[in-house]
């Protein structure tokens, strides 16, 4: 590991051990400090660093998410998951908060509390239901979007089943740039949406698996939380 990289290689296994093992080396229970499991402690400690260094290049979560997907299906002949961006965002988020690099800016915005503490996390939106996209002409915006959170149980039909539902409204004021495509499909699929901030401004940037896609640039946003499914 570079020397100029500020996580340990304990806390690199405390995170891989604990969100990531994607092979599913470590018995139920046990832990990667125990003696038995400590011939292959050490599996996931290249990986786990190239995913840390990446972060603290400053690399977006969405590549660090495609690194350790890349990892899993080209280098470790996984096949890949349903959940695979919602459980390696977990991973990336830990990763950030140990490297002292959390790029969440949720801290910043009115409501962004909140949304952490319901889901946890910061969310990624996976396969989120961008319900409406709007703009007048003084400024605002507007998105609101159906998410929730994939857990790791299956229902009788082999679906992951998906709890914390709500509906998160983000309100902008002073838009300052607007970069979308397929504007006028909606309700759209999210495949990812991150929120930065640029400058004086805040980017609300997001990846649709269907439907409008693109960026939105404000001065100020305004987070909304209603926790069930929309009407």
């Amino acid at each position: 590991m570079p020397n100029s990289l500020p996580v340990e290689v304990s806390k690199l296994r405390d995170i891989g051990w604990s969100l990531w093992d994607p092979i599913g080396l470590l018995p139920q229970g046990a832990n990667w400090r125990d003696e038995a499991c400590l011939a292959f402690a050490d599996e996931y400690d290249p990986y786990l660093t190239q995913a840390a260094d990446l972060i603290y290049k400053g690399a977006a979560d969405r590549e660090v998410i495609r690194y350790l997907v890349d990892t899993e299906t080209e280098h470790m002949g996984l096949g890949s998951r349903d959940d695979d961006t919602s459980r390696l965002q977990a991973v990336v988020d830990a990763l950030r908060v140990e490297a002292g690099m959390s790029n969440s800016v949720l801290g910043d915005i009115p409501g962004g509390e909140l949304l952490l503490d319901w889901f946890g996390r910061v969310p990624c939106f996976h396969d989120a239901k961008l319900l409406e996209i709007s703009f007048s002409g003084r400024g605002a915006g507007l998105l609101r979007i159906h998410t929730w959170n994939m857990t790791d149980k299956v229902d009788s039909k082999g679906y992951f089943v998906l709890d914390k539902h709500a509906v998160v409204t983000i309100a902008l004021e002073g838009v300052h740039a607007i970069n979308c495509i397929d504007f006028d499909m909606t309700p759209g699929i999210i495949f990812d949406l991150e929120i930065a901030r640029v400058g004086e401004h805040f980017c609300i940037e997001w990846s649709a698996s269907y439907g409008v896609n693109g960026s939105v640039t404000a001065k100020r946003a305004l987070i909304n939380l209603a926790p069930g499914q929309p009407d």
